[in-house]
């Protein structure tokens, strides 16, 4: 299946004022995600767990797809199961 955005896989990288999701062969930045640092402190954690959700996008669609045609084709198995798991893991930026 041809995609029409930055193939995968996209990681996360962190500068001072951004964090940036990356991918394709060239690395280049496909998203950013802005933060604020205030006398009240900053949004830095909430602005990773929205990098991580980005970046993981093109897992997230091959995860869909994949458990879309075992569920058609009648034959999921844990497999699929544990890796739509270990892909939740990784959004949320806990160990799987």
């Amino acid at each position: 299946m041809q995609t029409k955005h930055t193939p995968g896989p996209w990681q996360t990288a962190h500068d001072d004022s951004a964090i940036v999701a990356t991918g394709g062969a060239m690395r280049r930045a496909v998203a950013r995600v802005y933060f604020t640092k205030t006398a009240q402190g900053d949004d830095l954690e909430e602005a990773r767990a929205n990098a991580r959700l980005i970046a993981e996008a093109p897992a997230m669609k091959q995860t869909i797809i994949n458990l879309l045609k075992m569920t058609e084709d009648g034959d999921i198995t844990t497999v699929e199961l544990e890796e739509a798991r270990a892909l939740l893991a990784r959004i949320d930026g806990t160990p799987s």
